[in-house]
């Protein structure tokens, strides 16, 4: 892979095989919805499972559906947990104030973004002028790849889903991570 100062964070991480890999392409961070209701949810069981396995990226996680303090202590004072992402700010600032952390605004539209939004790492769907430096989340290697010929440094990848148990072709993940495509 080439160095050139690019920050990837992995969305949305459900299983062993998509940590390994990412992981071994040196990405920044690797992140983990533990909200049931999402569409990118894993289990907290499977959460701690998989991150048991990881070293190297920074370890993220996802929780907007958890209201009780203790349950919401127990989880981000686990020595694995680096970071957050959340819609809401007052989580971000209760989770710092109890354990640093690297906190995450996720902005699901930069037409309305929230005056705080300055104070924390962002994901946001596009860049604004009001965000420094935000990780973009791309929905697909293609959406990302012209984010990189756009000279975009943070790039959010979605990590997707395996064909079968153990088993997902990375091909287009490999392009990008190596920057074989058309300039």
């Amino acid at each position: 892979m080439q160095e050139d100062a690019i920050n990837y964070l992995i969305y949305g991480v459900k299983n062993l095989t998509d940590a390994r890999y990412f992981t071994a392409m040196g990405v920044e961070y690797l992140h983990f919805e533990l909200n049931p209701k999402s569409n990118f949810a894993i289990s907290e069981k499977d959460f701690h499972e998989i991150i048991a396995w990881v070293e190297g990226p920074k370890i993220l996680c996802s929780f907007d559906h958890l209201f009780d303090e203790d349950q919401i202590k127990s989880l981000i004072q686990s020595p694995h947990i680096q970071g957050m992402v959340s819609q809401f700010p007052d989580l971000l600032d209760f989770c710092a104030s109890v354990t640093p952390l690297e906190t995450f605004l996720q902005i699901q539209d930069t037409n309305n973004i929230s005056p705080v939004a300055d104070k924390y790492k962002t994901i946001a769907p596009n860049s604004h002028p009001e965000l420094d430096h935000p990780y973009i989340l791309c929905d697909t290697v293609n959406i990302a790849i012209n984010r990189l010929k756009d000279n975009v440094k943070h790039i959010g990848l979605i990590a997707g889903d395996e064909s079968e148990v153990g088993i997902k072709d990375f091909e287009e993940f490999d392009d990008l991570f190596y920057q074989n495509f058309a300039e």
